[in-house]
């Protein structure tokens, strides 16, 4: 399924599903490491789930995938603005037709020089054309034919050969180039296919490039509703976040990460998919580089070689790192430091919940003076202090959390209603009142030994946990588009496509790993709403929460605003509420958790 192209230029060599050790012994000792401050990045992802070909069978993840990626690029420093997407769920100006998807390559190349580093990531199916020499990718609008063996391949007129997107790469002068592939090629993809979604793409001839690909020549690179994506890309990112550090050094890096994917993608597909998969990788003649760093005294050399952000953005996925620190997963032991983006997954009823920390600390809540769209009852700004960490829930919970546990699913934008699988977007249509009884069933479903309590964040803490560090309207910046968020119409007057609920793992993460703190659905809060909230509140208040009704309704706060908002209404600092008992598609919610864990 996913194509993710851009280049390192070099000359290579190939191995078949090869170690780190075996790539390039010694490859921790005096390692470059690789720099942030890089500005001339440039990145363009595409994702395509569906086809106008009836001959491609539709795919799950290609477009979450993408948005995916974005979102790790910025949390890890890349400058948005640097950024395109072009997706099938998106936009109708930024869909990924061929015209499309070549005019953007064309601008991104245009764009680099002797210091540059691009990204190009193609996430959807590959066919090849009808002679049968030529891999190519598919845009949503591809053509489709049936060779004389009855097997589908691609009017090479109506794709992306792959052969010109590696060439051009290599004629461009652009300093910092990779090549990865994790896409659909063999006959499995085509609709009547008795194979569920699986995902392949055989060997390109990258020579000259460093390459990854997901899977050797006879094999299928799949992907998997328990990952939510590709196998091959999720432990991609997975040993970003840390898996890959095998050695304990608080370092990763590049030819440690491959070793980590290539075992655990083969685990995984040995145990979980029709057939096993092995990823192969073609390394140019360079030495090895720290992606993360090791801690200070464990690795690297003492005057490392410096590379721009560009190499770091071109492995692909990247969720290493929030607010300068890295992010990790946390075991179960409840012994450890926790820094601000740390993961914490649990297993409930058979669904994975994944919970981010967000650090104690002093922020600025509400809005500033001059803030465009400010509304009364943000004022006056006023310093909090949260003197306890709490985790979040990286998305919003999802329709499949909220049927595993109530056995119902009351949502506007479901499978009856839209045709397609919704299990991964957001429960709406819920009352204050029925998440509350959800939180209650889901609390009585661990067990001591987890240590974990489930409820709706306060007022102050979903604020904290959508600014992630930030003091803007948006926790990317001053203004909103529709390729950040699900919402209605943006400053500029763009009118969103969707118009309706997107999955909730789709567009990007701040910060501190979490998804969709703008828009999409409105988010209730633990607090009672008072206009006047924030005046006798005062300045310098610690963990406040609004215990107090005011008037006869019962007013709950709602927060981050919704698909079918304004611009204006998703902002970091604007309030919103409904009475206790409503409820309707705008308003779901997400969980925060109290972790302590019995020592």
């Amino acid at each position: 399924m996913a194509l993710i192209a851009a280049a390192l230029g070099l000359g290579g060599r190939v191995g078949n599903g090869a170690t780190a050790q075996e790539t390039a012994p010694g490859a921790k000792q005096a390692l470059a490491v690789v720099s942030k401050d890089a500005e001339t990045c440039g990145a363009l992802l595409v994702g395509v789930n569906q086809y106008a070909s009836e001959l491609a069978r539709p795919l799950r993840y290609a477009c979450s995938d993408a948005h995916k990626i974005g979102g790790a690029l910025i949390a890890n420093g890349f400058p948005a603005k640097n950024i395109r997407i072009l997706v099938g769920d998106g936009p109708v100006g930024d869909r990924p037709t061929r015209d499309a998807i070549l005019a953007a390559f064309d601008e991104l190349l245009a764009k680099s020089g002797p210091e540059s580093s691009v990204l190009v990531a193609l996430v959807g199916h590959g066919f090849d054309t009808l002679d049968g020499s030529r891999p190519a990718f598919c845009p949503e609008d591809v053509e489709l034919e049936l060779s004389s063996t009855g097997m589908p391949t691609v009017k090479a007129e109506t794709a992306i050969l792959l052969d010109d997107v590696v060439e051009r790469l290599r004629q461009d002068d652009a300093r910092f180039k990779l090549l990865i592939v994790d896409a659909c090629r063999e006959p499995a993809t085509i609709a009547r296919a008795a194979l569920a979604t699986p995902r392949s793409f055989s060997s390109v001839d990258a020579s000259g490039l460093a390459f990854l690909q997901s899977c050797g020549s006879s094999e299928s690179s799949w992907e998997h509703s328990d990952l939510k994506g590709g196998v091959f890309t999720a432990f991609f990112a997975e040993g970003l976040r840390g898996a890959a550090d095998k050695d304990g050094d608080g370092g990763i890096s590049f030819f440690e990460l491959c070793d980590s994917v290539n075992r655990e993608t083969q685990r995984f597909t040995k145990s979980k998919c029709p057939e096993v998969q092995t990823p192969r990788y073609n390394f140019s003649d360079i030495s090895d580089f720290y992606i993360t760093p090791p801690r200070s005294g464990e690795g690297g050399s003492g005057n490392p070689f410096e590379l721009p952000l560009g190499v770091l953005v071109l492995i692909g996925v990247l969720v290493g790192w929030a607010l300068g620190k890295k992010i990790r997963k946390i075991p179960n032991d409840g012994d450890a430091e926790y820094q601000a983006g740390d993961l914490k997954e649990l297993e409930i009823r058979g669904v994975n919940y994944a919970f981010r920390y967000c650090p104690p600390g002093t922020f600025r809540m509400g809005s500033a003076n001059d803030e465009c769209g400010r509304e009364n009852d943000e004022a006056p700004r006023h310093n909090v202090t949260l003197t306890r960490g709490f985790w979040l829930l990286e998305t919003q919970v999802t329709q499949e959390m909220w049927t595993s546990v109530m056995g119902n699913n009351p949502s506007v934008f479901s499978e009856k209603t839209i045709g397609r699988d919704t299990s991964s977007f957001p429960v709406e249509n819920v009352s204050w009142t029925e998440c509350q009884e959800f939180i209650k069933r889901l609390n009585a479903c661990l067990t001591p030994a987890q240590g974990a309590t489930f409820r709706l964040p306060t007022e102050a803490e979903w604020e904290r946990a959508c600014r992630a560090g930030t003091d803007a309207p948006f926790f990317w910046g001053t203004t909103l588009d529709i390729t950040k968020a699900n919402y209605y119409q943006s400053d500029c007057g763009e009118i969103g496509a969707l118009r309706r609920t997107a999955a909730a793992d789709n567009y990007q993460a701040n910060a501190w790993g979490l998804v969709h703190m703008h828009g999409n659905v409105c988010e209730w809060c633990q607090d009672y709403y008072d206009e006047n909230y924030y005046q006798t509140l005062g300045n310098n208040a610690k963990n406040p929460v609004n215990e107090t009704q005011t008037g006869e309704l019962k007013r709950r706060v709602l927060r981050g605003g919704h698909w079918g908002n304004l611009a204006q209404y998703c902002r970091s600092a604007y309030r919103s509420y409904d009475e206790e008992e409503k409820s309707d598609g705008y308003t779901g919610l997400r969980l925060a958790m109290d972790w302590n864990p019995p020592r």
